[in-house]
């Protein structure tokens, strides 16, 4: 058998492993619904492993057909958050002339990433809060409500601030 022939039926398997792939996650989702489920990435994870009882496919083939559709998934949800268009405009063309049910299982998949990241970019805007009483290490804070500012040398516990009685700070910004 010729070099080509055997990556033309690799790419054959990723090819169908992907589009099972794909469909599953939306059965899944359709299935149990997205607040059943842990996060999209695991779901695909998850999902890839059992690839092997659809589609002959090693581990590292699973791993590179599940990194593939995070990409994939991730890159148009990006687009979609960053720019507010319709998947019509990412994929260049009209999404009805994507094969049926698959269309929709892309779709849907797109809508779940895009609002986990959406969850995960609030999370890390939340994160950059500290409250009084926990326990800080070496930086500068500010509190959130009057702007005074705290400074720890070492670590220590952040106080109800002295100025206003407010409790929640954040990191000091950079200086221009």
């Amino acid at each position: 058998m010729s070099s080509e022939n055997r990556d033309d039926g690799l790419s054959q398997r990723l090819i169908s492993g992907y589009h099972h792939l794909l469909l599953n996650l939306h059965r899944l989702y359709q299935r149990d619904g997205a607040e059943q489920q842990p996060g999209i990435y695991q779901n695909i994870d998850s999902l890839s492993e059992q690839l092997s009882e659809i589609v002959e496919l090693t581990r590292e083939e699973q791993q590179r057909i599940s990194d593939y559709l995070k990409r994939d998934l991730e890159d148009a949800a990006q687009f979609l958050i960053e720019g507010g268009q319709e998947l019509k405009e990412w994929l260049r063309f009209d999404i009805a002339l994507i094969e049926e049910g698959l269309a929709e299982a892309f779709s849907n998949s797109v809508d779940q990433t895009r609002i986990e990241l959406e969850q995960l970019k609030q999370e890390v805007a939340r994160g950059g809060q500290w409250q009084s009483g926990e326990i800080c290490g070496v930086g500068t804070l500010q509190c959130s409500s009057c702007g005074r500012v705290v400074s720890f040398r070492q670590p220590g516990t952040i106080p109800i601030c002295p100025e206003c009685g407010g409790k929640l700070y954040q990191r000091l910004p950079e200086e221009a």
